[in-house]
């Protein structure tokens, strides 16, 4: 028609098509019917617990050397007393009477194509297709109550601040035993008052006097592990570049080999300097 489109009636601009509205609600039903399984075997509507996430805050020298961490999370668990079932063991399950069992009942939707049998999740059972002859008194046919779950967290060495270690299962107990959902823990490293990090390498600032920086002096320079190591001045060093100690870096998580010690020098002014002294920078001046 005059709206241009490719179709005679089809008004591009008011969405008619000969005349009717058509409700794009009504189609997405249709799409839902038609993937979601007309007929056929029951679906798997099951819902299973949410995923949870916490913070656990370690050290540097923790992320150097991994640790395990025992915490304890406040969430849904799975009801003892029913095992997660909902209902009280002795008396047992019965068929769901409105859905007869199969967990999703049909329903009958009008269109402007037609009228379509739309499969559902039973309202009664929730998809399981069973109900409990006497409901849990602990959980009240939930299945699971809110408590303590306790968790061993394997923290790996040289993890970095930020990182998300994900454990499978241990997040909400779902409903009337279903699965539980996932734990997704997010690594905080606390500042440290000696290093700094950069990716796998570790940095540390050196004070050094001027005449150490120019003869090319050996420096004692501490590690994140707690040694004490000697490192060359490199003749002619440049104060605006580190000088790396190769392999006294961060472990690289998940493969082999450590990162580097990058060593920030910083000129050490001398509070008070003899006449000597600034004779001889006098004479370094010319």
């Amino acid at each position: 028609g005059g709206g241009g489109g490719p179709f005679p009636g089809w008004d591009m601009g008011g969405m008619d098509f000969n005349g009717a509205n058509v409700n794009f609600g009504d189609l997405g039903d249709i799409f839902e019917t038609f993937f979601g399984g007309m007929g056929g075997q029951p679906r798997k509507t099951y819902r299973r617990g949410s995923d949870i996430e916490a913070v656990q805050e370690i050290t540097l020298e923790e992320s150097f050397a991994g640790i395990i961490k025992n915490i304890t999370l406040r969430t849904y668990i799975t009801c003892s007393d029913c095992g997660g079932k909902g209902g009280e063991p002795a008396a047992g399950m019965s068929a769901c009477t409105v859905c007869n069992g199969r967990g999703e009942v049909k329903e009958e939707k009008r269109t402007f194509f037609g009228s379509f049998s739309q499969v559902k999740t039973c309202p009664n059972c929730q998809g399981f297709g069973e109900v409990p002859k006497k409901v849990c008194s602990h959980c009240k046919g939930a299945g699971r109550i809110m408590g303590e779950r306790k968790i061993s967290l394997d923290i790996r060495a040289g993890i970095a601040d930020g990182q998300l270690i994900q454990i499978k299962g241990a997040g909400e107990a779902g409903e009337r035993a279903t699965p539980a959902g996932d734990l997704y823990v997010r690594i905080k490293v606390k500042p440290h008052h000696v290093f700094g990090r950069q990716g796998d390498d570790l940095i540390t600032r050196k004070k050094v006097r001027v005449v150490d920086l120019l003869l090319g002096r050996m420096l004692e320079v501490q590690t994140i592990e707690g040694k004490t190591i000697e490192v060359e001045i490199p003749a002619g060093a440049d104060l605006k570049e580190f000088i790396r100690v190769k392999g006294e870096g961060m472990p690289r998580f998940g493969r082999s080999g450590r990162g580097e010690l990058l060593i920030d020098l910083e000129i050490k002014a001398p509070e008070k300097l003899s006449a000597k002294d600034r004779e001889l920078l006098q004479g370094l001046g010319d």
